[in-house]
């Protein structure tokens, strides 16, 4: 018989990494997808744990615009 919390624990800190690496792969394409088409605006839409807009404003967009 299978041990489920041992399976639930194992199948979180798998989540854990996962996730780690599809924030930082998500980014850097999204950061790519801007530099090379310039959007005038941008609507960021999620329940991500980090939002985009940090990464955006100091590299593409003037500072003082985002309030």
């Amino acid at each position: 018989m299978r041990d489920i919390s041992k399976y639930v624990d194992s199948y979180v800190e798998y989540i854990k990494e996962f996730e780690f690496y599809q924030v930082k792969y998500r980014r850097k394409m999204i950061l790519e997808w801007i530099k090379n088409y310039k959007p005038q605006k941008i609507l960021e839409i999620g329940c991500g744990m980090e939002p985009l807009f940090r990464w955006v404003k100091d590299r593409f967009y003037d500072c003082r615009a985002w309030h």
